[in-house]
């Protein structure tokens, strides 16, 4: 079933700055080997633990990766992973709705209002369910270049996710006003820590085997999304990015940066369907055929094996999952299964061609495990 939010950057209740309690995880936790893991009517297996925080545990399985709450887990892995039902605080309050909420079914519902669908999103729900036919050519890369949205370089934090889901907030709020206007990852990595309850030089995500803290493993995209739609963005003005910092010394934003990054645009945003990575990958194309750029996840090979930014035979290492933005693909044949498709990465303009590469379809369609798309649209009540 397709996820969808309904995002305001305003309104959001100062409860949900609170720190949330959390029982101690143990030393060890990055790592830890779990086997079969059943969740509801999921079963996991091969689970290993990337990382745990206040409410969820992120692991690799089988199948690829997963977040799972802490509370749903069986009481047997609980006791593994440290966590006491008990002292569960609970999920944070959800945001107020905006004044005019999204309708339940966006889909079928016209778009005329600010937070209803736009046309282009509407189109493309009605699509999904469809066999895409890729065009010889489709590509905004062009217009990442007129706007001046070069690839950025996230330095040695693993902090791709943010900065996929930066470059689609920025590309789409520069085609809606026509200006670009830089927004702030740092930011955006302070507020997806906050949001995972990882606050103060100890809140890690992963420790090594001697239990001492070690760099945090990376963040989700939904942890992204979720910390997006809670905390909101700022312009990169008022929270510039600092190079070196790592991602547990990004020093916490004013409260006068907090509420002007509450009160930007509209932003809804879905999670694309596709339960396996083959059918995920023709909403991809029907995504970018909509002209929307896309943020996703799929698992990374060993940079020595990439060249010239192409990601087509290769198998990726193990634990090894990257972030990028989906601006277009290419297929001349019109065969779904020779379409490639073209990123845009975040290891700087050097990296593969001017920072893009491109992934063919065999790869994304083994590889690729989540994607989204985030359409601004304008809200005239929202302060800029």
């Amino acid at each position: 079933m397709l996820a969808a939010l309904a995002l305001a950057f305003a309104g959001v209740p100062s409860a949900l700055a609170a720190e949330p309690a959390s029982a101690s995880p143990p030393a060890q936790i990055a790592g830890l080997a779990l086997g079969t893991v059943v969740v509801g009517r999921t079963t996991y297996e091969d689970v290993r633990v990337r990382s745990r925080d206040a409410r969820s545990v992120l692991f690799t399985h089988r199948g690829g990766l997963a977040s799972v709450r802490l509370r749903d887990l069986p009481p047997a892995t609980q006791a593994l992973l440290g966590y006491d039902p008990a002292a569960d605080p609970g999920d944070l309050p959800p945001p107020p709705p905006p004044a005019r909420p999204a309708p339940a079914k966006p889909a079928r519902q016209p778009a005329t209002a600010d937070n209803s669908t736009t046309p282009q999103l509407e189109q493309l729900f009605l699509k999904y369910d469809t066999v895409p036919a890729p065009q010889p050519l489709q590509s905004l890369q062009p217009e990442f270049i007129r706007l001046n949205l070069a690839a950025k370089n996230q330095g040695r934090r693993p902090s791709c996710s943010v900065y996929a889901v930066v470059s689609a907030l920025e590309f789409q709020n520069a085609r809606l006003t026509g200006s670009l206007e830089r927004l702030s990852e740092e930011y955006l990595i302070w507020a997806t820590r906050r949001s995972l309850g990882l606050s103060g030089p100890n809140a890690v995500l992963a420790r090594d085997a001697e239990g001492e803290p070690t760099e945090d493993v990376g963040f989700t995209l939904i942890s992204v999304v979720t910390a997006l739609q809670t905390y909101g963005i700022p312009a990169q003005a008022d929270m510039p990015n600092v190079p070196g910092l790592a991602v547990d010394e990004v020093p916490a934003p004013t409260p006068e940066i907090i509420a002007k990054a509450r009160a930007r645009r509209l932003v809804f945003i879905t999670q694309l369907p596709g339960r396996e990575s083959g059918t995920l990958v023709n909403s991809l194309i029907h995504a970018l055929d909509a002209g929307f750029p896309v943020p996703a996840g799929l698992r990374w090979p060993h940079e020595r094996s990439i060249r010239a930014g192409m990601l087509a035979e290769q198998t990726p290492l193990p634990n090894a999952f990257h972030a990028v933005t989906f601006i277009g693909y290419e297929c001349p044949s019109g065969r779904l299964e020779d379409t490639a498709f073209i990123f845009k990465n975040s290891y700087g303009p050097r990296w593969g061609r001017g920072g893009y590469g491109r992934a063919s379809w065999n790869y994304l369609s083994r590889h690729l495990f989540e994607a989204y798309v985030l359409d601004v649209r304008s809200n005239a009540s929202a302060r800029r």
